[in-house]
């Protein structure tokens, strides 16, 4: 028999762990699937998943260039001679590769490496932000809908119960058993309970619009998990402030966006620095060229040439030398006038024709110094927000409590207040106080959850960590 008795109870247990443990996962996959749903369908979103594959091409780009470019190139041309020549008519042909490699460029080709990584970074960073602000209006609206459903439906209850009153208040006034000031504030009661009602319904359709309108759904019925019918108590969350604080300094999306924007700038400062630097390229071409008259068979010979190069920025003016080597294979000339080798040497001066290295490289100076003091200012911000988001937590955290627990109270004084009433030991308006008591603890309770869910949502945000574990 005992055994029975144990087993009987072990069952019960479990079953009853087992609801809970049901509803919080039917909790959670609703907004799970909300969330999911949301980040798949935001156009914002897309845009910003767009804007990192872009990036990822950009760093492609400049990875690129770290390498030779190579040219193939064909050239054929035919034409005639001047007549005082005999006027016949001849072809020339060129084929060949041409490569060309930078040398040294000040190290502007590692900065726009990196430059566009940060730049990468930065899509990231963005689409990251984009994601959990749409993740915090959604979870806000969700919340928001739970309290205000839970609070309704509380106040219909009430409202109910105010109208059965008031209808017997009716009653004892046509008895004369009370005055018209007490029938006066009956109806009051009853014109602020109803009021009550009407807008904790309210409010609870346009949480519900908005779950659904930022949550890109035309209704609740197209996730298959069912909103969950009550909200819980509001529990404290697993980390302090300190904590918090420190989950900020590494994580906080604001605060990596000001510190990439630094670095980027920082690039840009040594991109526009390489430019004064002199930098130095190589150009060199093979293959075969010949020429022939079209009588005659077209013999290509081997040519090959060299050019190195160096370009210099120095206060606006463009300096530019180059040293060129040309060369034919000596076998594969037919005429003595055939020229066959030869070095070709040229300087260039172009005369203030670069003068917006002054402005970009100004322009990078106090870009970066006003990145500097926009991180320094994100920090200060993001410390403060976290501070006011934990101080609202915990005032919250403790009038739900309160709340609740007068919620409780209200309950079972109302209970009492019914029974005496019953017995004519209290007057049915100190009933209907004690409902309009129990409806305002209903609502200051409803008004507490919404604010510590919204704020525990806010930091983590902020933090990018759950804080409260279920």
């Amino acid at each position: 028999m005992k055994l029975k008795i144990h087993i009987v109870g072990f069952l019960t247990i479990f079953l009853c762990f087992f609801y809970v443990a049901i509803c919080v996962a039917q909790e959670d996959q609703f907004l799970e699937t909300c969330l999911n749903v949301a980040e798949a369908r935001d156009k914002k979103l897309v845009v910003s998943r767009e804007q990192i594959a872009l990036s990822k091409t950009r760093v492609t780009r400049s990875f690129r260039n770290f390498f030779p470019y190579l040219l193939l190139q064909r050239t054929y041309s035919k034409g005639k001679t001047l007549a005082y020549y005999g006027g016949n008519a001849y072809e020339s042909e060129q084929l060949g590769a041409k490569l060309t490699q930078p040398i040294y460029a000040g190290g502007s080709i590692l900065a726009t490496y990196r430059y566009d990584k940060f730049l990468s970074e930065a899509a990231k960073l963005n689409y990251t932000k984009n994601r959990e602000d749409l993740f915090y209006k959604i979870k806000t609206a969700y919340f928001e809908l739970l309290a205000t459903r839970e609070e309704s439906q509380r106040l219909v209850d009430a409202s109910e119960q105010i109208t059965a009153l008031y209808k017997k208040v009716q009653y004892e006034y046509k008895a004369k058993a009370i005055s018209e000031l007490d029938m006066l504030e009956a109806q009051v009661f009853a014109n602020k309970i109803e009021m009550m009602k009407t807008s904790s319904q309210m409010n609870s359709e346009l949480a519900k619009n908005k779950l659904l309108a930022l949550s890109n759904l035309s209704s609740l019925e197209e996730l298959i998990y069912q909103l969950p019918d009550k909200i819980e108590t509001p529990k404290a969350i697993s980390f302090t402030f300190d904590e918090c604080v420190s989950f900020l300094k590494t994580n906080c999306v604001e605060l990596k966006s000001a510190q990439t924007s630094i670095n980027l700038y920082q690039q840009k400062k040594k991109i526009d620095t390489a430019k004064v630097i002199p930098n130095f390229s190589l150009d060199a071409f093979f293959g075969q060229s010949g020429e022939a008259f079209v009588t005659e068979p077209l013999n290509l010979s081997e040519v090959w040439n060299v050019m190195g190069k160096v370009s210099w920025l120095i206060g606006g003016n463009t300096l530019e030398v180059s040293q060129s080597e040309e060369r034919t294979n000596p076998s594969e000339i037919t005429t003595a006038d055939t020229r066959y080798e030869n070095s070709t040497f040229d300087m260039k001066l172009s005369i203030l024709d670069n003068l917006n290295y002054f402005v970009e490289s100004k322009e990078s100076t106090v870009n970066f110094n006003q990145a500097n003091a926009d991180y320094e200012m994100a920090v200060k911000e993001a410390t403060l927000n976290l501070q006011k988001f934990y101080n609202e937590y915990q005032q919250s955290l403790l009038n739900a409590r309160a709340n609740a627990q007068d919620v409780d109270l209200k309950v079972r004084k109302l209970a009492v207040l019914k029974k005496r009433n019953d017995f004519y030991e209290v007057s049915t308006l100190e009933v209907m106080d004690g409902v309009y008591k129990y409806s305002d603890a209903v609502v200051a309770y409803a008004k507490a959850l919404a604010q510590n869910y919204t704020a525990v949502t806010e930091m983590e945000r902020l933090v990018l960590v759950p804080l409260r574990y279920k």
